[in-house]
């Protein structure tokens, strides 16, 4: 189960954080599991973070561009269980 996905000092608007270019976004994904649990950071579809037996991830961005929009989405999974969980934030960038 994911217990938090945020982008660290945003509030998330309807699933959406905006933010300006060339500024910093960190990206927080927390976990819930009895179980070793592997977690992943995705950006339309395409693996950006991946860590294993955790059941947090932390993504920065240094400095935000125009590619860096779309959708992010963090999930989990539990190799014992086969139990999995995502959450998705639409990350946009104000491109200057």
């Amino acid at each position: 189960m994911i217990t938090s996905f945020e982008i660290y000092d945003e509030e998330t608007i309807g699933g959406a954080v905006t933010k300006d270019e060339f500024s910093p976004a960190i990206f927080i994904c927390l976990a819930s599991s009895p179980f070793l649990t592997n977690t992943s950071l995705t950006k339309d579809g395409e693996t950006v973070s991946y860590v294993v037996n955790s059941t947090h991830l932390v993504y920065t961005i240094d400095k935000s561009s125009c590619d860096d929009m779309g959708t992010y989405t963090c999930s989990a999974s539990s190799g014992d269980t086969n139990a999995s969980a995502s959450a998705s934030i639409e990350y946009v960038v104000r491109c200057k």
